[in-house]
């Protein structure tokens, strides 16, 4: 339960200071101090239960699928 309030965190405090910026989870996982498996888990699940994150697939030139997260951001935010 830790290691998921870590990553909860880090996405909270991103939602607050960059809403508009997509992530990986490497990314997460380098600034919250877990593992990159236990970030992807972690965003996962919280796409699945959530309606304020979600996930998209970019095929980059060399073939590579990666997968990024962000956050769903609607104009009464603000």
């Amino acid at each position: 339960m830790e290691k998921r309030n870590k990553v909860v965190d880090w996405l909270h405090g991103m939602a607050d200071t960059r809403p508009y910026r997509s992530f990986s989870a490497g990314e997460c996982a380098r600034e919250s101090g877990v593992s990159v498996n236990t970030a992807k888990k972690y965003l996962r699940s919280l796409v699945r239960e959530s309606a304020w994150l979600y996930d998209y697939s970019v095929e980059m030139r060399n073939g590579l699928v990666a997968k990024f997260y962000a956050f769903n951001v609607w104009e009464g935010d603000n």
